[in-house]
């Protein structure tokens, strides 16, 4: 059976992975010099939270914990310009979670589901879901899902629902799956899963069908992959992964493909890229710094930076975070090193914005929960 990290068992919740975000969409441009520079400090330090990059092209970052503090769980708001790296806190608080999704829907609002929220030292699923009107900057309680559900996987559709698929209950996995309609305020049930699954990757194609890919199925890290089509309501079976893939990095590339980035164990040392055009997978070259829980987002260039992680070492048992950056050219498959940034961490948000690419909050010597932001720029 393959096990966690031991970081899970200390923060005493279940690590959400592969909640995929739409990227802001930039004009390509020239390469240059990539640096890292110290941008800023949230007002309270996360590890573990979720961040939106919004249409206006600022940050939106909402959950996540802290276990230096008694409260644990970060039940504020905050907003971050990515010029500046200002940060407003919002006035309106929200129930504290972790393992939840945010998605950015058609037409900009954000849908926040699930999760998990602290309850005495208990942790306890959510079927709540909150609502954020980037124009009012303010949130609304939407119905509840049909299913609590956390290390759930979300994603937008092309004709502005949600759907969220698979996750945990408690000790249980999900194979249900249900579709959101803000203009209704409604939860429809969905096909389930062919499969309970939980913390995997997930992505809408360019064609509409949105793909999941690897996680825990069974209590294993998994290989398979399946595909739903919003036009049937239906499951198909993907290809098969290269490996089994989890705690991994994965974005939605320009070409319409998804890339998975290391992961747990086996996965942890290489890349693949689903191929839309072949629906297949395929190897996408071999990582200067094996790494699980690694954060990545597509520059405008057509590459891909990941960015800090966990050190893979079997024979350790500690938390150790990584600084340690590199880039793809999916030109070549090759991954090379790039200057790092000047603070380990994982379990951060790495977001892309107008102004360069956020490395935000996050763990880092000790487990210790930060609020530094750094922004990552290569012009």
């Amino acid at each position: 059976m393959t096990r966690a990290h031991p970081l899970l068992t200390a923060l005493a919740v279940t690590l959400l992975v592969g909640v995929t975000a739409a990227l802001a969409t930039l004009s390509r441009e020239t390469p240059g010099t990539a640096r890292w520079q110290t941008l800023g400090q949230l007002d309270e330090p996360r590890a573990l939270a979720t961040t939106v990059s919004l249409p206006d092209g600022d940050v939106l970052v909402v959950g996540g914990l802290d276990n230096d503090d008694p409260r644990v769980v970060r039940t504020t708001v905050e907003i971050v310009d990515p010029f500046t790296g200002k940060t407003r806190v919002l006035p309106q608080r929200l129930l504290g979670r972790v393992n939840h999704t945010a998605t950015l829907a058609t037409g900009g609002a954000v849908v926040m589901a699930g999760g998990t929220e602290r309850i005495g030292p208990q942790w306890s699923a959510l079927d709540r879901v909150e609502v954020y009107d980037p124009a009012r900057e303010t949130w609304t309680i939407a119905a509840n899902m049909n299913d609590a559900r956390s290390d759930h996987g979300a994603a937008a559709l092309r004709d502005g629902r949600v759907l969220v698929a698979g996750g945990t209950d408690g000790p249980r996995q999900l194979d249900s799956v249900e579709i959101y309609d803000a203009a209704a305020n409604t939860w429809t049930p969905a096909h389930p899963l062919p499969e309970a699954r939980s913390q995997f990757s997930i992505a809408t194609l360019n064609d509409g069908r949105v793909l999941v890919a690897g996680g825990l199925v069974r209590g294993e890290a998994s290989s398979s992959s399946v595909i739903y089509d919003p036009a049937r309501d239906a499951w198909d079976q993907g290809p098969r992964m290269q490996v089994a893939r989890v705690l991994n990095a994965s974005v939605k590339l320009s070409s319409g493909d998804v890339l998975l980035i290391g992961g747990q164990r086996d996965g942890g040392g290489t890349a693949e890229r689903y191929d839309a055009r072949t629906k297949r997978f395929v190897f996408a070259g071999t990582l200067v710094q094996p790494r699980m829980l690694g954060a990545a987002v597509r520059i405008p260039d057509g590459r891909v930076l990941v960015v800090g992680g966990l050190l893979i070492d079997p024979g350790r048992s500690s938390f150790v975070p990584l600084a340690d950056a590199e880039i793809w050219d999916q030109t070549t498959d090759r991954w090379t090193d790039v200057s790092d940034p000047f603070t380990a961490r994982a379990l951060g948000s790495f977001v892309l914005t107008p102004a360069g690419a956020l490395w935000i909050g996050g763990a880092g010597e000790g487990e210790h929960a930060l609020r530094s932001i750094e922004r990552f720029t290569w012009r």
